[in-house]
This record gives C-alpha cells, sequence and structure tokens, in this order.
C-alpha cells in the first residue's frame, strides 16, 4: 500500500526518533546499570574488610579459628553481616592441609558449599579477590574474599556474596519508565505531527496540486490560496507568477495564431486566384481557336436556316436533310461550348476515385482547340486506365497544362506521347504518367527553376509561368508528385506525373 506525503513523514520522524531514543536509553542503562554496580561493589568491599577486621578482634588467637569458642563468635559475626544486605551470604575459610575449609558461615545452609578457587588463591597469597558473576540460577552477585589478619594462626579469609537483585531491580524499572515515556512520545508526536502536517504541509501542497491539474486542463485562471512563510508559501507564490506568465504567453499565442489563421486564409486565397488566373489564361489561349471551331458550324447553320427561310424547291426530304445537319453542328457547337464550360467552372477539389484516362481525353479535346496543338501527333494508350485519387477537374487542368507545354515544345508539329503504368513509391500504391514530347528538351541550366512561379521560356504575352507552378501544387494536394524526368536518354523532355490510388476504405 502507498502511504501519502503526511504519513511518510510521520513514520520517517517516529522511526528516527524511536532509533534515537533506543540508543540514548541503552546508553544512560548502561551508565545507570555500570554507576550503581560499582557502588555495590565498593559498598560490599567496605563491608568485607570491616567483617574482616571484626574476625580478627572477636576471636581468641590461641586457640585455633575452628575452636567452638571461634566458631560461635564468627557464626555471629556472620549473621550480622548477612543481615546487612538482603540474601547476602557470609563466610569464613580457614586453610586446612593445604586446602580451603569452611569455619562459619551464614545461613548456615551455605556451610555445604563448594569452596572456589579463588578462595585458596586468597588463603594462599594473603590478597584480596573482587568479582561480579552470576549464579547457577541466572542472579548476579558481587563476591568479595578478603584476608582475615589472624597473626600466628593459620591464614582465613572472610568471603561475602552480595546479590544485585537491586541494581537489577532498578535497570529494570527504568526501562519500563523509558518505554513508557517512549510511548508517551511517539503517541504525543503522532497527534500533533499529524495535525501539524496536515496544516503546513499536506493542504498546501493538496492545493498546488489541484491548481497544478486545472492548470493542466486549460484553465489559467486558477490561483493557489497558500500564504505561509515558508518554502510551500514561496512555490505557490512562484507557481502563480508561472501561471500568469502561461496566461499572459496563451493570450500572445492566441493572437499571433489568429494572425496566421488570417495569413494562411489569406494565402489559400490568393492560391485559388492563382490557380484561376492559369486557367483563365490557358481559356484565353484556346478563344481563339474555340472561336474558329465554332464559327465554321454557325456559319454552315447560318446558311441552312436561309435556306428553310425561303423554301423555294424544296420537298419535305430536303427540308428534313437541312434539319438534321443544322441540328448536327449545333450538337457540335454545344460540345465544344460545354467543354470549356466544364473545364472553366470552380470545383471544391474533393478527391475522388477517377480513372486517369477520363481527365486525360478531356484535356486532349481542349488541346484541340489550341493553334499549335492542331497539328500535333497525339499518341494515347487505349482505355480509361487504372483509378487514381484526386479531382477530376483539377486533373484535368494539369493534363492541360503539361499537353499544351509538349505542344509549344513541339512547336505544334513534333509528336507528343502519353503512357501510364501502375507504380508503387515508397510502399505506396499509385500510377505514373509520362508526358513525353520530341522537341529541343530543357536546358540543363533552367532545369532546377521550371517549376517556380512566374518562371517561363517564352516570349512575353505569351505564357504566365504559372502552369507548372499550379500543377505542381495540385498534384502535391492529392499526395501526389510531379517531376521532370532527367534519367531518359529519348529525345525531348519528359514530365512524370505519379497519382497514389484510392485506398481500401475510401469512399469512391
Amino acid at each position: 500500500m502507498r502511504l501519502g506525503l503526511r504519513w511518510q513523514l510521520l513514520v520517517s520522524l517516529v522511526a528516527l526518533m524511536v532509533a534515537t531514543f533506543v540508543l540514548v536509553s541503552l546508553a544512560i542503562l548502561g551508565t545507570t546499570q555500570h554507576n550503581l554496580q560499582s557502588q555495590a561493589v565498593r559498598s560490599a568491599t567496605r563491608l568485607a574488610h570491616l567483617a574482616a577486621e571484626t574476625a580478627a578482634s572477636s576471636v581468641d588467637p590461641a586457640l585455633p579459628l575452628d575452636a567452638p569458642y571461634n566458631v560461635r563468635s564468627l557464626t555471629t559475626l556472620c549473621e550480622l553481616v548477612a543481615r546487612h544486605y538482603e540474601g547476602a551470604r557470609v563466610q569464613v575459610l580457614t586453610a586446612r592441609g593445604g586446602r580451603a575449609a569452611l569455619a562459619a558461615a551464614y545461613p548456615p545452609a551455605a556451610s555445604g558449599d563448594a569452596l572456589d578457587v579463588f578462595a585458596e588463591l586468597a588463603l594462599g597469597t594473603g590478597e584480596d579477590h573482587v568479582e561480579v558473576r552470576s549464579t547457577d540460577d541466572g542472579v548476579r552477585q558481587v563476591e568479595v574474599i578478603t584476608t582475615i589478619p589472624t597473626g600466628p594462626t593459620a591464614p582465613a579469609v572472610v568471603r561475602l556474596a552480595v546479590p544485585l537483585a537491586d541494581v537489577q531491580q532498578a535497570v529494570s524499572v527504568s526501562q519500563q519508565l523509558m518505554l513508557s515515556y517512549l510511548l508517551l512520545v511517539v503517541s504525543l508526536v503522532l497527534v500533533f505531527g499529524l495535525l501539524v502536517l496536515t496544516r503546513v504541509v499536506v493542504r498546501p501542497l493538496h492545493a498546488i496540486s489541484v491548481a497544478t491539474e486545472r492548470v493542466a486542463q486549460g484553465d489559467l485562471l486558477t490561483r493557489v490560496d497558500v500564504d505561509a512563510p515558508n518554502e510551500i508559501g514561496e512555490l505557490a507564490r512562484n507557481f502563480d507568477a508561472m501561471v500568469e506568465r502561461l496566461r499572459t504567453a496563451r493570450a500572445a499565442l492566441e493572437g499571433r495564431v489568429a494572425e496566421l489563421a488570417a495569413s494562411n486564409a489569406a494565402l489559400e486565397r490568393a492560391k485559388q486566384e492563382l490557380v484561376l488566373s492559369e486557367k483563365l489564361a490557358t481559356i484565353g489561349t484556346l478563344a481563339s481557336g474555340i472561336a474558329h471551331e465554332v464559327g465554321n458550324p454557325l456559319a454552315a447553320v447560318i446558311g441552312l436556316v436561309d435556306v428553310l427561310r425561303d423554301r423555294e424547291g424544296l420537298d419535305d426530304a430536303d427540308v428534313d436533310d437541312a434539319l438534321v445537319r443544322v441540328d448536327r453542328e449545333l450538337q457540335r457547337i454545344h460540345v465544344i461550348i460545354r467543354g470549356l464550360l466544364d473545364y472553366s467552372r470552380v470545383s471544391a477539389g474533393e478527391p475522388s476515385a477517377v480513372a486517369v484516362g477520363v481527365p486525360l481525353r478531356a484535356a486532349v479535346a481542349l488541346c484541340a482547340h489550341h493553334p499549335r496543338a492542331r497539328r500535333m501527333q497525339l499518341a494515347l494508350p487505349p482505355g480509361d486506365g487504372p483509378a487514381v485519387w484526386v479531382n477530376e477537374n483539377r486533373l484535368v487542368q494539369v493534363f492541360l497544362n503539361l499537353l499544351l507545354n509538349a505542344a509549344d515544345a513541339a512547336d505544334g508539329a513534333g509528336r507528343v506521347e502519353v503512357s501510364w503504368r501502375e507504380l508503387d513509391d515508397g510502399g505506396r500504391p499509385g500510377v505514373r504518367v509520362d508526358v513525353s514530347d520530341d522537341g529541343p528538351g530543357v536546358p540543363a541550366a533552367v532545369r532546377d527553376r521550371v517549376f517556380d512561379p512566374f518562371f517561363t521560356t517564352k516570349e512575353p504575352g505569351e505564357g504566365t509561368g504559372l502552369g507548372l507552378a499550379m500543377s505542381l501544387r495540385i498534384a502535391g494536394q492529392y499526395g501526389g508528385r510531379l517531376w521532370l524526368d532527367t534519367a531518359s536518354d529519348r529525345k525531348g523532355a519528359t514530365f512524370t506525373l505519379w497519382l497514389p490510388t484510392p485506398m481500401p476504405g475510401r469512399a469512391e
């Protein structure tokens, strides 16, 4: 389970405090136990020395130490000394046959205790011995062995064993008090720490977190209501200053975006106007040829109408024949005008699946009215060809520009060949269309500029320089490409158009 910041801080603080308290408590308890034990050792040593001096003065030096009189005196002394400490044991030992023997003891039950090596050593050397050790039942005690000045009699020692139960009890009480104090301090730290952390840390950070979420959602009017004279308050003030700067930056950015949107709209309008201008220029180029094409059938219609009006020498068969010829010529005029109107209309530019041969034939029909294109030898593939994803009217404009450029390059009497084939481009399925002429080709010096707007090699007044630039833009608008094929070794120039095929799932 993931702890919140409040509990993480509290747990860390309590853990640090408990660790510190335990270390300090161990040091204090160790020092206290050592001092109490040292005090007990000093007290037991003084009492043992006092007992030894008293024993030396209370026995009859003329008698052996284990004589009944001396034993009674020493037993009384042992009882008096033992009663000074609860649970203490006192023994008087003497040397007998090179071994330590018990002369008197209190309590009496201790008379059968085994004598240890320290008592024998004290009897042999006459030196005092002090030791703190644990008994078989786990009770720690102070044992003092001191020599009794017996004069010429056999050497003797007083052995005093004082239990340290009081010291252990005092240490245990101190441990309980420290544990209680630790529990009290931990409880207070938890309660007051929880309150202080909630007010000083958790609530301000929660307010900053909520404000951060609102800012992330776009609300830059959010402010952090935290006024604390510490780092969190400084963080809140810096957060408000950051949001203020973000609000100012967003306002400036929105203004800039609006300006860019207006500029893009104006640029798009300018592009559309350029496309329309190029289309109108092409229409103007075709106008003279269309006038000639329309003039011939129109003159025939006028003549036939004059004949029908007179009706002299005409029978019904002649009238019917004249009407059929009039209808044929009018249909011819209609087809010419309709093709020009279809080309000149402004379309929405939405793409659809179009067989590449359909707009190509429409462009060829329009080229037929161009003065130079009338004598051009044109070779087209059979059929409608594969489908491409493009706007049909826009593709007519691209093909018309390429065919008219080819006619100009061939000087109106050359050969222009159009071919297509399906070809993937970078993994994308599509159709490649090549428009080739047998003219002089494009000079190497200007190949990099043929698609630049307003660049033309024609005489002034004969071209706008927008045809190829607009064709390149239209191809890119629908995911295609248009380029001058310089890798071809055939005579003249070859312009290549690649357009994607309809993808599965597209509405066709």
